[in-house]
């Protein structure tokens, strides 16, 4: 199989795989898999894990790991807000007690898939 270890990057690497796949469906909204936010901070998809819930949004989950934070928002959605045409997102800051900020994106990696 064929896998695409980070978005911003056009490389596959082969990793070996026995068995088989079940078809895959197409999310009704694509999300990207990494972000770069205004400042040019790199943001990484979370790829499972536990985070801690946020003392002031505790319904609210992590969707990304950035440098000095992450991305948190409600569940079931992707944790950016698309409701004007520059995207935001809620960076809950590292080391900050109740800290929640609001970031523009610049740029958002959306990854194709085929079968």
């Amino acid at each position: 199989m064929l896998c695409l270890r980070d978005a911003r990057h056009k490389k596959l690497v082969r990793l070996r795989y026995t068995g088989s796949f079940r078809a895959g469906t197409a999310p009704a909204r694509p999300q990207p898999m990494d972000l770069t936010l205004r400042s040019g901070e790199r943001c990484d998809v979370r790829v499972g894990g536990a985070w801690a819930s946020l003392p002031t949004h505790p319904h609210w989950v992590g969707f990304f790991s950035c440098a000095t934070g992450d991305v948190y928002g409600r569940v079931g959605g992707d944790g950016i807000d698309r409701s004007d045409p520059v995207w935001t997102v809620h960076l809950w800051k590292n080391g900050t007690a109740h800290r929640v900020v609001v970031r523009r994106v610049r740029t958002a990696y959306f990854v194709g898939t085929r079968h």
